[in-house]
C-alpha cells in the first residue's frame, strides 16, 4: 500500500465517512443500531476528520482519517452500541468513503467484544500469527516459526522497542533530505503530428490544408496552383536544385525533414544561404562589442541598408567564421583579443577632423552598458549575484538572478530595465537606442536596490579603498583618488556622527558613488 497505509490514498491515508450497523431479523426489515463513545488509536483532528465524524449526521465532507502522523501505521478504532445485542444477531455492516473515493481502507478486521470498556491494542499483521508465534518463542521453539509470524513478531517487538524508533526517525529524517530528481520541463517542436483543430471549420473552411496554394489577391476562392516548400532563390545560384538540401527522414520516423533541410540550406556558404547568415552572424556579435556593426544596419543588408565600412573584414570574418565550425565563442575571443578592441579611448583632434564618427575605429569609442549589463555589474561587484542557472523566469525586481531571468510581461515591466532603453520585445530589434536621460541618473541615486549593493560592497570591502577600487573598477586607485576618498569619507563620517554604525554609511556613500559613475557605467 502506498506510504504502508493503512488507507490506499495516495498518501497512505483513508476517510471513513460513515460507518453503519444493522441487525438482520430472520423475517422482517433491517433494524439499525445507533453506535456510541467512539474513540481511536489516532485521528487526523478534533473536527470533521476525527473518529467521531464516521457515526455523525454528515455522510458525505466529514469522516475518520489519520494524516499527520498515523500514516504508516496500524490504526483502531473502538464503537460502542446504545443497546446490546442478542447473541445470536446476524448483523450488516456498511462502510461509505464518500469524502474521497480514492480514500479507501486498506487492509482490515473486525472484532466483537462483550465488555464496553475493552480497549484496542493494534500490532503489525494479523493476531493470530502474533499469538501463535508468541507461544512457540515462550515454549522454546523458536525453529518452528513461519517466516510470515517471525516477520510479525519483529515488527511487533520493534515497535516497542525505543533505540529502534530512535533509529528508524533517524533514518527517515536521513532519506527525507535525498536531493530529488530535478525535473525541467522543455519545449519539443516536432513535425508529423495531427493538426490542431480551429473554429472555422463550420464555416466553410477545413482545419488542415493538405495542399497550400497561391491565393490571387489573397482570395481562397482564386487558387494559382500549388505553393511547393522551397527556398529563396536570390540566395542560390541559377541552377541550383533544391534537391540537395534535402533529407529523407528515416521509416520509423513520422517527421518530414523539411525542418532539417531548411537547416541545411541556411548553413551552406557554397549554395545556400551561409555566406549571408555567417556576414549577419558576424556583424551583430562585432556590433555587440563595437556599438556599431561593419553594416550599420543590422537588420538590412540589401539595397536599403548601409554599405559595410570594412567590406573585406566582414568578408574575412565570415569564411573564418564558417571555416571553423560557426564558433561564437571563438569569435568573442578573436574579436576581443585584437589590437582594434584594445586600443585607447582617447580623443584625437586631427583624427576627429578626418572622421568625426569613427567609422573607422581610430579609437575604441566609449558606450554605456545595457540595462541587464548595468544591473548584473551591481550585483556581481557586490557579490549578491545568485548565478544560478535555468530555472522559471520572475517579475520581482528584487531578485539577484541575472537579468536575463525577467519574465516580459507587458503590465509589469522592470523599471531598472525601462530606464536604460530596454526595448520593446514583441518586435525584432537590430540595435537598441541609447539616450542619456534625467531619470537614468535619478534611479541610480534614489533606487533602495542599487543603495542595497552599494551597502553590500562596503562590507565586502573590509573599508579598505583599494579593494573598492579593484572589485568596483577592475584597478588600482591613484594616489589623488586615495587622497580623495579619505577626505569624502572623513567628511560623511562627521554627517552620520553619534550613528552607531557612521563608518559603514559612509563607505556605503562613497560605495554607491563609484557604482553610478560614468567609468562604472561606460566601457571602457
Amino acid at each position: 500500500m502506498p506510504k504502508k497505509g493503512p488507507g490506499r490514498a495516495g498518501n497512505g491515508n483513508f476517510a471513513l465517512s460513515d460507518l453503519s450497523l444493522e441487525v438482520v431479523p430472520a423475517s422482517g426489515k433491517p433494524t439499525a443500531v445507533k453506535l456510541t463513545d467512539a474513540r481511536a488509536t489516532y485521528q487526523q483532528n478534533e473536527g470533521g476528520l476525527s473518529v467521531r465524524s464516521s457515526i455523525d449526521a454528515d455522510k458525505e465532507k466529514s469522516g475518520w482519517a489519520v494524516d499527520g502522523g498515523g500514516i504508516g501505521k496500524d490504526q483502531a478504532a473502538i464503537f460502542g452500541f446504545e443497546k446490546p445485542l442478542e447473541a445470536d444477531s446476524r448483523v450488516l455492516i456498511r462502510m461509505r468513503f464518500h469524502v474521497n473515493t480514492q480514500h479507501s481502507l486498506g487492509r482490515f478486521r473486525l472484532s466483537v467484544a462483550t465488555d464496553p470498556s475493552a480497549d484496542f491494542e493494534t500490532g503489525k499483521g494479523s493476531s493470530q500469527w502474533l499469538a501463535d508465534g508468541w507461544e512457540a518463542v515462550r515454549q522454546g521453539q523458536s525453529d518452528r516459526l513461519t517466516s510470515r509470524q517471525r516477520a510479525v513478531l519483529q515488527d511487533w517487538f520493534a515497535s516497542r522497542d525505543a533505540g529502534w524508533k530512535e533509529r528508524k526517525e533517524a533514518l527517515q529524517t536521513h532519506l527525507a533530505a535525498k536531493p530529488a530528481k530535478e525535473v525541467k520541463p522543455v519545449m519539443i517542436c516536432s513535425e508529423g503530428v495531427r493538426p490542431l483543430k480551429h473554429h472555422a471549420d463550420g464555416r466553410g473552411y477545413p482545419h488542415f490544408y493538405p495542399e497550400v496554394h497561391v491565393l490571387k489577391r489573397g482570395d481562397p476562392k482564386q487558387q494559382e496552383g500549388v505553393a511547393e516548400a522551397g527556398y529563396l532563390q536570390v540566395l542560390m545560384p541559377s541552377g541550383d536544385s533544391k534537391a540537395q538540401w534535402l533529407r529523407q527522414p528515416a521509416a520509423q520516423v513520422k517527421t518530414s525533414g523539411h525542418r532539417t533541410s531548411v537547416a541545411a540550406w541556411l548553413t551552406d556558404a557554397e549554395s545556400g544561404a551561409g555566406s549571408l547568415l555567417a556576414r549577419v552572424a558576424v556583424n551583430r556579435v562585432w556590433q555587440h562589442h563595437f556599438g556599431r556593426g561593419i553594416v550599420s544596419t543590422p537588420n538590412d543588408f540589401g539595397f536599403q541598408g548601409e554599405r559595410p565600412s570594412h567590406p573585406e573584414l566582414l568578408d574575412w570574418l565570415a569564411d573564418d567564421f564558417v571555416r571553423h565550425g560557426w564558433s561564437i565563442k571563438r569569435l568573442h575571443r578573436q574579436i576581443l583579443m585584437s589590437a582594434v578592441y584594445r586600443q585607447s579611448s582617447a580623443f584625437d583632434e586631427k583624427d576627429a577632423a578626418k572622421d568625426v564618427d569613427n567609422r573607422f575605429l581610430w579609437r575604441f569609442q566609449p558606450r554605456r552598458l545595457e540595462g541587464e549589463a548595468i544591473r548584473d555589474s551591481l550585483l556581481a561587484v557586490s557579490g549578491m549575484l545568485d548565478s544560478t542557472m535555468y530555472g522559471p523566469g520572475s517579475l520581482d525586481e528584487n531578485m539577484m538572478r541575472r537579468s536575463v531571468y525577467f519574465t516580459v510581461k507587458r503590465s509589469k515591466l522592470p523599471t531598472s530595465m525601462l530606464v536604460f532603453d530596454w526595448p520593446e520585445h514583441l518586435v525584432s530589434i537590430g540595435a537598441r537606442p541609447v539616450t542619456t536621460v534625467a531619470p537614468q541618473s535619478l534611479y541610480l541615486m534614489n533606487s533602495p536596490q542599487v543603495r542595497q549593493y552599494a551597502g553590500a560592497l562596503a562590507k565586502r570591502s573590509g573599508g579598505d579603498i583599494s579593494e573598492i577600487y579593484r572589485l568596483a573598477l577592475n584597478r588600482e586607485a591613484t594616489g589623488e583618488e586615495r587622497r580623495s576618498a579619505d577626505a569624502f569619507l572623513n567628511a560623511q563620517s562627521a554627517l552620520y556622527e553619534g550613528k552607531s554604525d557612521a563608518t559603514l554609511r559612509a563607505l556605503t556613500d562613497f560605495c554607491h558613488a563609484l557604482m553610478t559613475s560614468n567609468e562604472f557605467l561606460y566601457l571602457p
